[in-house]
């Protein structure tokens, strides 16, 4: 596998850095929020062994479901995080030679996955100019008869831009010309700014494959839970591989999952998650304006990241690590994410400490950017 260039940076500097921008989660929710201040009968008589089935329970499916328009339990995979989702995905629709086109910038994982397996990859990368959706034109020059899979990303972690739902049907008939597969990471949605979950792909193509999971609109990324959706065929192949990497999710996770997918509170829950980022936003609009001078960016539409290009001379790695090493800030740098010039910034924080990460920031741009 090669280095995974977002991770390796953050594990590098996260645990010692005093202020941070680098995340890209909203603030986890807390166990009382799910159990009440009580935990009630049923937990403290759950049993911890295995959670069977080791696709995820039917009930866990079917709420998972609840999500999507054109799906039951026979179309999921639980799994843990999305990060398997993905690793999973990737090593069942793909071979050495396949050719995928992959949507830059992106997360990250499923690059340095397609590489390890050895596939011919093509890029499609955003521009800020077409606020950071998939260009069509561009994307129908990169697909051949070849083209085996089309990865993207959406709503786009680190940009914040989302498809519209006429946009995703042109990629879908796309790639329903040359047969490819679409694979999508959704493990965003749920942070639309909106308030409507994004149209998903798996609702529109026979040959679309989603992922999802915990970690972003519902604020609970320490339960380790994802999903893979696809053709009940494909989940069935998937299955078989996860037999192989975790077996099945912890049984006090997939407990928690319930409550969180329970209707009531999965609104309740992505209505927090939303709130605390948009009264972020605002805060960030106003710093973004007194900088006008030095950044450009095009305001996310999702998600928990804003994804700003600067103006000065300096590549972002060594911008990052300025930051961090001389004023204690860590921030991700664009060159870990495929797009130089460029820095993914946390807005999912608590207030407070964006507040005061900002002010770090400030202080250090009056000596750096100079």
């Amino acid at each position: 596998m090669p280095d995974f260039e977002l991770e390796r940076w953050l594990i590098k500097y996260e645990m010692i850095c005093k202020y941070g921008l680098h995340g890209s989660e909203v603030v986890p929710l807390q166990l009382k929020d799910l159990i009440g201040e009580e935990p009630p009968e049923d937990l403290l008589n759950l049993r911890l062994g295995y959670h069977l089935p080791t696709k995820g329970s039917e009930e866990l499916r079917n709420r998972i479901s609840e999500l999507y328009s054109k799906v039951n339990e026979d179309n999921i995979l639980v799994t843990i995080g999305t990060s398997e989702a993905n690793f999973i995905t990737t090593n069942i629709l793909f071979d050495e030679g396949d050719e995928v086109i992959v949507e830059v910038p992106s997360y990250g994982d499923v690059l340095g996955e397609l590489q390890a397996i050895g596939a011919k990859v093509k890029y499609l990368y955003l521009k800020d100019d077409d606020e950071f959706v998939p260009n069509i034109d561009l994307l129908n020059e990169l697909v051949t008869r070849d083209t085996k899979g089309i990865y993207l990303c959406n709503p786009n972690n680190p940009t914040g831009s989302v498809l519209t739902e006429r946009l995703l049907k042109s990629i879908c008939e796309i790639a329903n010309d040359c047969g490819a597969y679409l694979f999508i990471d959704e493990l965003v949605r749920g942070l639309e700014y909106d308030g409507r979950l994004s149209c998903s792909a798996i609702d529109l193509y026979d040959k679309a494959v989603v992922t999802g999971g915990f970690s972003k609109g519902f604020a609970l990324s320490g339960l380790r839970l994802g999903w893979i959706i696809g053709p009940a065929e494909l989940v069935e192949r998937s299955h078989a591989f996860h037999d192989y990497t975790t077996i099945t999710i912890g049984t006090l996770s997939g407990y928690l999952a319930l409550r969180a997918l329970e209707r009531e509170n999965r609104r309740k829950i992505f209505e927090r998650s939303v709130n605390i980022i948009k009264n972020n936003l605002s805060k960030f609009i106003v710093w973004m304006n007194d900088h006008k001078n030095l950044f450009d960016w095009v305001a996310p539409k999702a998600g928990a990241t804003a994804f700003p290009a600067y103006r000065f001379d300096m590549d972002s790695t060594e911008l990052c690590e300025r930051l961090v090493k001389e004023y204690g800030l860590l921030a991700v740098p664009g060159d870990a994410m495929g797009v130089p010039k460029h820095l993914r910034l946390n807005i999912g924080q608590p207030e407070d400490e964006l507040v005061r990460a900002l002010q770090v920031f400030d202080s250090a741009l009056k000596e750096i950017a100079v």
